[in-house]
């Protein structure tokens, strides 16, 4: 008689969880934690934007004179926000997805990829500045159709002769 004992499991393993369970765990809770992350990133981003805002009322809110300026400073501090804020609700759709599968055929994350492919269309057809360029002429109050063909113009304008129109 052999009085060994013998034990056919790995290290660390417990009665009755299966290995791909534990596995599943560990994953959610990686992107769970990647999930806060993004969320807080995006938080501290907001609180920037409301910040800059504030200190931009302080500095141009008591003169008339450039109540233009005010308007344009915040409507590009929007832009910027815009843009930032569809990356990142994308990104959190993506995580989300990865969790539940389900959740790729929601209205959600159906929207965040829409908003996020057609801010990546924008930036490919006008580039960086061109795109923040065109979301501050629609925060000013320009409708989209304006917006996209003074942002072209000017495009064309700077690759053709190499300035702006504003520096005309």
């Amino acid at each position: 008689m052999n009085n060994e004992l013998y034990h056919y499991g790995i290290p660390g393993m417990k009665w009755g969880v299966r290995r791909a369970e534990r596995r599943a765990t560990r994953r959610d809770v990686k992107i769970n934690k990647s999930i806060n992350a993004v969320t807080k990133a995006k938080q501290r981003s907001d609180n920037m934007y409301k910040t800059a805002v504030k200190g931009a009322e302080r500095r141009f809110g008591n003169n008339p004179k450039k109540a233009m300026v005010l308007k344009s400073k915040k409507a590009r501090l929007k832009a910027y926000k815009d843009i930032g804020d569809a990356k990142t609700n994308f990104d959190i759709a993506r995580r989300k997805a990865k969790l539940d599968p389900a959740y790729k055929q929601s209205a959600a994350y159906k929207k965040a990829k829409q908003t996020y492919a057609k801010q990546a269309m924008e930036r490919f057809l006008f580039g960086k500045e061109g795109q923040i360029q065109l979301h501050t002429l629609r925060n000013k109050g320009l409708n989209e159709r304006q917006a996209r063909g003074k942002v072209l113009a000017t495009n064309i304008i700077k690759r053709n002769f190499g300035f702006s129109q504003e520096e005309m």
